[in-house]
């Protein structure tokens, strides 16, 4: 798992306005180092996949079923073409296990317990994008999910993960800034918001005048030494 690694899941059976908000949201992602992670199902998982190939995004594909099973049949293009721009495909499943409804289940933890984030893009009452939603939670993953319009029941799903506050809104590629934070200055589209606040690299570069000036000050008086100052970071998967 890294630290950039996104899961995008959903209904098979999504409105083409939702695959239209994948490729929209996914865009602002080219040229980043991002991996896109899904089921490799019909619908949002396959959009998911299409869009990172489309944007030279790795992605990985998580199976319900043996790597000998090709299911689903529709997909032997996506396939291929996945694991020619070097993705990758992964399974918990031996060769003799064909795809139930339980191993779809265990996927769904592999997907969200393998990603940073998981993004719910559209999954109604009863969708299984809600149980990888469910597994992330307890993997202490954040979890985004598409805003509904009021009782729209092939959203019926984010609403409630939005409305147990066990989801925060994706309005475009920013809404992830809490996760990663170098998204939340992007503007949709993917251009950069104009801010008054300081960048990390123009904020390191102030601490660094901030010192060099005490020191200079310090030689004079208390020779404060700048070795006590200490910037640490840390990246939680």
């Amino acid at each position: 798992m890294c630290s950039s690694d996104l899961a995008v899941v959903g209904t098979r059976r999504p409105q083409p306005r939702s695959i239209s908000e994948v490729r929209r949201v996914l865009a602002g992602l080219r040229g980043r180092d991002f991996v896109i992670v899904s089921g490799f199902a019909r619908g949002i998982d396959a959009a998911a996949h299409e869009a990172a190939l489309a944007l030279d995004l790795p992605t990985v594909a998580v199976l319900g079923a043996g790597f000998a099973f090709d299911y689903p049949s529709a997909h032997g293009s996506l396939r291929r073409r996945i694991l020619e721009a070097g993705g990758l495909l992964v399974t918990e499943f031996s060769d003799e296990e064909g795809p139930a409804a339980h191993q779809f289940i265990r996927r769904n933890r592999l997907i969200a317990q393998w990603s940073r984030a998981s993004w719910v893009v559209e999954a109604a009452a009863k969708s299984g994008a809600l149980n990888t939603a469910d597994w992330a939670q307890r993997a202490h993953r954040t979890v985004y999910a598409t805003p509904a319009f009021p009782e729209d029941p092939t959203l019926a799903g984010n609403q409630r993960l939005l409305d147990d506050d066990a989801a925060q809104a994706v309005w475009g590629l920013h809404s992830f800034g809490s996760t990663w934070l170098e998204l939340a200055a992007m503007r949709p589209g993917g251009a950069a918001r104009p801010s008054s606040t300081p960048s990390a690299n123009g904020a390191l570069e102030k601490i660094e005048a901030e010192i060099q000036r005490h020191e200079r000050i310090d030689r004079k008086s208390t020779r404060l030494n700048s070795r006590h100052i200490t910037i640490s970071y840390a990246v939680f998967c």
